[in-house]
């Protein structure tokens, strides 16, 4: 009884709380000086502890993809997001309480070892190898200071705080405000009308939209809500509006290991017979040229896929990919076991120790960006710290959690941009470790 009212009085004060650090959020789109006041309220707030900390920077990461027609753009204070981003990591790790079991004490140990592990290499090979050493050294420590705190920070805050169920809250409503939008050109990306909503990319909505699925799938396998269902329909439409490859598929694949999940697991006929009356429809009725033509022309961004098709020429798909990947492979070429530095681009006239932000890389997906960045061997180590991180707490029900961030980084790589939505990321990653005790 006296758990239960120390929770209550835990989820009240929460409340107010994120009231006030919404209405700073909202204020933060008007101009310079009340985004300023904005990271002002976060570093005020850093001090009651990992809850605020985290918040914060899940609100900075979702102020960052606001479209610019609503928001100004946060950009252009980037050098103090970034130092409010360390700011708030470094309050995660010096806050000394702690609520991490024995076993995931371990684990975790485990996972930071690698990681320092990674960092002595990527180190090594930036100063021996890399073009630009000191931005390799620097975008490395800037993905693997936020991992570590982020991560840390969600599993010692588990036990009182039910970190999927704010992450549900936060996507709702960017997801719900996109749907409110539809009717204003501003949501529209580029002169193809490809919808981006609330976000400043319709290839950004795609993925944020892949995410929410993933996480209304996640709920849906614990509960079972027709608001959840509705918003997963909802949600699923205007990631196909997008016309976000990267998206859609990473929708579809959550989809599959859900269906899957339902099936086998818990022998869900109903499931199943509309699964089978669905490719039935998709396959022989008179609405399969239909489905067929318009899933082509999404995966051809357009284009007229029959001709395509007749052509044999299935490769356009991909033509869009193909400057990341002649990167990857010249890249890859120069150094297959140490790499060339971990996301800097190839510099083999000299060499550049300054820390210049504006150097920037389009390794296109994770694979490209890992092998061609870090090599061969970084690449082994990467494999064993995301392997390890899968082992320690493998939990069916949170599968989507751990997969949906290398499923969208296969065709956006945000995985490891700090200043772009890799926070929301590995928040994905800390459920997935955490114990909840509302989950």
């Amino acid at each position: 009884m006296k758990k239960e009212k120390n929770m209550k009085k835990i989820n009240n004060k929460i409340k107010k709380e994120i009231f006030y650090i919404s209405f700073f959020f909202l204020l933060s789109f008007l101009n310079q000086l009340t985004l300023l006041f904005f990271f002002i309220y976060l570093f005020y707030k850093s001090f009651g502890g990992k809850f605020y900390c985290i918040y914060g920077l899940l609100l900075i990461a979702f102020r960052t993809i606001i479209n610019e027609n609503i928001a100004i753009n946060i950009g252009s204070m980037q050098t103090i997001k970034y130092c409010i981003i360390f700011y708030l990591c470094f309050m995660i790790c010096l806050s000394k309480k702690s609520y991490m079991t024995q076993k995931q004490a371990k684990w975790f140990k485990i996972i930071l070892l690698i990681c320092f592990f990674m960092f002595i290499y990527v180190l090594i090979i930036s100063l021996i190898f890399s073009g630009y050493p000191t931005i390799s050294i620097f975008k490395y420590f800037s993905y693997c200071f936020p991992f570590i705190s982020i991560m840390y920070g969600i599993i010692c805050t588990a036990k009182k705080i039910n970190w999927l169920n704010h992450l549900y809250y936060l996507f709702t409503i960017l997801i719900i405000g996109s749907l409110l939008s539809i009717p204003f050109p501003y949501a529209y990306y580029s002169s193809r009308n490809w919808f981006a909503g609330l976000t400043n990319q319709s290839n950004m909505f795609g993925i944020l939209a892949a995410m929410y699925v993933a996480i209304l799938l996640t709920k849906l396998m614990k509960e079972k809500s027709k608001f959840l269902f509705f918003n997963l329909i909802i949600t699923i439409c205007m990631a196909w509006m997008s016309n976000s490859r990267t998206g859609m598929l990473s929708i579809v694949l959550c989809l599959i290991i859900y269906i899957i999940y339902e099936i086998f697991l818990r022998v869900n006929i109903k499931l199943l017979a509309l699964i089978l009356i669905s490719i039935f429809i998709i396959t022989v009725t008179p609405l399969s040229n239909f489905v067929q033509s318009s899933i082509s022309a999404f995966l051809f961004k357009g284009s007229d896929s029959t001709e395509i098709i007749n052509s044999n020429n299935i490769s356009n798909i991909f033509s869009s990919r193909e400057g990341q990947k002649n990167t990857f492979l010249e890249k890859y070429e120069k150094n297959k076991i140490f790499g060339t530095g971990f996301q800097v681009p190839i510099n083999e006239n000299h060499r550049d120790w300054s820390l210049n932000f504006s150097t920037i890389v389009e390794p296109g997906n994770l694979l490209y960006a890992v092998i061609g960045d870090i090599g061969l061997i970084g690449f082994f180590i990467f494999t064993i710290l995301y392997f390890t991180i899968f082992i320690s707490k493998i939990n069916i029900k949170k599968i989507l959690l751990f997969i949906i961030p290398f499923a969208i980084s296969s065709g956006e790589m945000v995985f490891f941009s700090t200043n772009n939505i890799a926070i929301i990321l590995y928040v994905l990653f800390g459920i997935y470790l955490s114990n909840e005790t509302e989950y």
